[in-house]
């Protein structure tokens, strides 16, 4: 399936703005964390604008942010 991606604060610089990524069905925002080298442990997960725990389950099309809780661009 296909989600959106998006780092924010401190994140940005390890990913271009709004990155499409083709992941399993079965994916959580943890699995995409882990695959991306993100320590995920102090990251807040947004899908869709709401804050998500960390093993959501992913659908198509979701937009999903990754930021640091105290972040400049919160």
């Amino acid at each position: 399936m296909r989600i959106k991606l998006h780092f924010m604060g401190a994140l940005k610089p390890k990913l271009p703005a709004g990155v499409l990524l083709e992941v399993e069905d079965t994916a959580t925002p943890r699995d995409l964390l882990r695959s991306l080298g993100v320590a995920g442990e102090e990251v807040l997960v947004l899908v869709n604008g709401k804050p998500v725990a960390p093993d959501y389950q992913l659908a198509p099309e979701d937009r999903v942010v990754f930021m640091y809780p105290v972040s400049p661009d919160t």
